[in-house]
């Protein structure tokens, strides 16, 4: 057979298109991930009302024409908060995993190259930290630090960082006597160097998973906290703050007040799980063509 006639590899680009079209969950988690981000980002152009303001409608009316979504206990328009909490609880998942993906990914990388004493008292924090209940933590943090979008960010990014550091360390401490690595030494690359240009390129593909997945923990932990009375406080539109409101006038058939807000949570964070499963096909060459 010539050279010629030989079967050309698929470009990554096709070879995305033909992950994607054997698993089309993953096509619609892409587009309802990328959805919830449209949403977030033009929310002052789509709600059609003030979320802070009442008068929207009548209080406690249920979903109508005129509010899609309902009103709560003061008249504001349900659809309206739900619309700008998603660019809030959006914007605090997002910078907390930002932050401890950063962080944990050069702490990680670092220790797993090393090695020897950094490695195990890295290790040790990480083992310190994965043994509290992470919700739990987080609480602590946002209870010592006080309530506000700030400080979410800050402990959602704290008990997100041991997921990083473990899987950035276990993927350099398995590269870091690899031929390539041995080579960029020789070339002159400082130890710095051969962690932060040739080591951690490679390990992103798998952190980019992680982080797809974490997405997901961190908008339920920032939601979570809000419920409980530990994040972003009212009248700010908040999913878990809509939630905790909405449950005093469940027993009363003021359904729509819970529905919502908890259909806007499992939807996001099932999209963003989703997303990263399919994030890990897209990567992983075992699935291509």
């Amino acid at each position: 057979m010539s050279a010629a006639s030989e079967p050309r590899a698929p470009s990554r680009l096709g070879a995305a298109f033909w992950v994607l079209r054997q698993n089309p969950v993953t096509l619609i988690a892409l587009i309802g991930a990328l959805g919830l981000a449209c949403v977030a980002i033009f929310a002052p152009w789509i709600a059609p009302y003030d979320p802070l303001a009442s008068g929207a409608g009548p209080a406690l009316s249920p979903p109508s024409a005129q509010n899609w979504a309902g009103t709560d206990q003061i008249g504001r328009d349900v659809f309206s908060r739900l619309i700008w909490a998603s660019r809030l609880d959006l914007s605090i998942a997002l910078s907390a995993v930002a932050v401890s993906g950063a962080l944990g990914a050069v702490i990680g990388a670092f220790s797993g190259y090393v090695g020897g004493r950094l490695d195990r008292v890295v290790g040790r924090i990480v083992d310190v930290m994965m043994a509290f209940p992470l919700f739990v933590l987080a609480m602590a943090l946002v209870a010592a630090l006080g309530n506000s979008a700030v400080n979410i960010v800050i402990a959602t990014a704290v008990i997100n960082l041991p997921f990083y550091i473990r899987v950035t360390r276990a993927e350099v401490n398995a590269r870091r006597g690899a031929g390539w690595v041995e080579a960029a030494r020789l070339a002159g690359a400082s130890h710095p160097q051969a962690v932060l240009r040739f080591l951690l390129p490679n390990v992103m593909p798998i952190l980019a998973v992680q982080l797809s997945l974490n997405l997901g923990w961190a908008i339920i932990n920032a939601a979570g906290l809000s419920f409980i009375g530990l994040g972003v406080q009212p009248p700010t539109p908040e999913w878990g703050i809509m939630v905790a409101e909405g449950a005093t006038y469940i027993t009363s058939g003021k359904w729509w007040l819970v529905a919502f807000p908890g259909l806007a949570l499992t939807l996001s964070v099932l999209c963003f799980n989703l997303a990263g499963d399919g994030l890990r096909d897209l990567l992983d060459p075992r699935t291509r063509p």
